[in-house]
């Protein structure tokens, strides 16, 4: 607590005044909490005070919220990238991130519990963000944005939080996901230099080659980079209490369906909204668990160095599959990273109809309603920007990310993506 005050005060997070008339302050509050290291053991204990923002009325204590996020599949394509060219891969922590925020708005705040300066009847006037504030996610990241984007990194247009530095010869990456870093590049002096600056502009913690990250364990040799999730997957299996359950040999039973309108809903709301809202969802979710619990140690494998990184694309006819959302499962391409594409990009399609209709302008009865849809695709095709091409289902890519497959196919399929665990792999 002592340390987390003096960190405020440096900050000069606030001022302690007489509360103005026709202002109500908002009360704030501490919260401890343990950090553990990757193996479990306890890391350090940590003690945050936190505004209680949901005193906050909109328009009056805050105006807008939002905060992006670096997406997930931003940073598995990072992942692949650095291995594939055999890069360092850095992390770092941002002290007291959100406090560095600046504030728009007039809130006056409580004067907290431990707190030694000032008198019982005034109150702190917040001048930066605090934790709690419903605006103080979207204050940290429009200065640290505006910081690094300062600095010569340019935001990417595709994910608001990669960024990219192209200076001569020197190229570097930075993802950040609200405080955690990741840094990587081909040049090590100008990631110090990268680190002293934010160091000396928000104070970091290096936490050196990164192997641990969202949820991702990543163990790395000279050769080879390996991806897994063990940890997050224990934790899931703890808190559904299913150490003991049989595992399962796929994610799925072959004659599984998406939906069941007769299905009852779950009789324990809590359970309903940690994770399914019907008992038949129940019953799906368990079954992909006790899967995970089998494959627990598995993961993807990269070499690293040296691979190459042409990419091969696959197209699944279970398009909006879903009755309820009318998801897809998709993916995009960043050109960001400086990566050369070469074109056009191998489609893969186990539908050869889809593939004529692609390739002649034909359409009848029975594709009236996808006729704009064909025409997006056949104008990719005609600039060559893809090239389909017919693949047997058995070798369909996408089906693993699609459908509920038999246990042989979906072995078969898994052993060309290098999935498997570290010591086989």
């Amino acid at each position: 607590m002592h340390k987390e005050l003096a960190a405020l005060e440096a900050n000069d997070t606030w001022e302690v005044v007489d509360l103005p008339p026709n202002h109500k302050p908002i009360g704030c509050k501490w919260v401890f909490r343990l950090k553990y290291k990757q193996d479990g053991s306890v890391d350090k204990y940590k003690a945050r005070l936190v505004a209680k923002g949901f005193n906050q009325i909109e328009g009056v204590g805050y105006f807008d919220s939002f905060s992006p996020v670096a997406k997930i599949v931003t940073v598995r394509i990072i992942l692949a990238y650095v291995a594939a060219n055999g890069w360092a891969l850095h992390q770092l922590d941002i002290n007291n991130a959100y406090l560095h925020g600046y504030l728009d708005e007039d809130i006056y705040m409580q004067i907290p519990e431990g707190y030694v300066g000032g008198q019982k009847s005034q109150v702190c006037k917040l001048k930066r963000s605090l934790y709690g504030l419903k605006q103080a996610g979207r204050q940290w990241n429009t200065e640290f944005t505006n910081t690094i984007i300062g600095y010569g990194f340019v935001q990417s247009y595709h994910d608001h939080c990669l960024f990219t530095l192209s200076r001569g010869m020197c190229f570097l990456v930075l993802v950040v996901y609200v405080d955690d870093i990741l840094l990587t590049g081909n040049t090590e002096d100008e990631m110090i230099k990268v680190k002293g600056f934010l160091h000396e502009r928000f104070t970091i913690k290096d936490l050196g080659l990164t192997q641990f990250f969202l949820g991702i364990e990543i163990h790395r040799t000279d050769t080879i980079m390996h991806l897994s999730h063990q940890k997050y997957i224990w934790d899931i299996i703890k808190d559904l209490h299913v150490e003991t359950a049989k595992p399962t040999t796929t994610p799925l039973p072959s004659d599984w369906s998406t939906y069941n309108s007769e299905s009852p809903p779950m009789a324990d709301p809590s359970v309903y909204r940690r994770l399914a809202p019907s008992e038949a969802n129940w019953t799906t979710a368990t079954h992909v668990v006790n899967y995970l619990r089998g494959t627990i140690s598995n993961g993807l494998t990269y070499a690293t160095g040296g691979s190459s990184l042409s990419i091969q694309a696959y197209c699944d006819a279970d398009w909006a599959k879903c009755p309820i959302t009318r998801r897809s499962v998709s993916g995009y391409i960043l050109q960001d990273i400086k990566q050369p594409c070469h074109l056009p990009l191998p489609l893969g399609c186990d539908n050869k109809s889809a593939i004529y209709i692609i390739e002649n302008p034909i359409f009848h009865e029975r594709t009236k309603h996808i006729e704009l849809d064909c025409h997006l695709i056949r104008d990719h095709y005609k600039s060559g920007f893809i090239k389909p091409y017919y693949v047997p289902s058995k070798s369909q890519m996408a089906d693993l990310f699609t459908k509920s497959l038999p246990a042989p196919l979906m072995f078969s399929l898994l052993s060309k993506m290098n999935f498997g665990s570290l010591h086989s792999s």
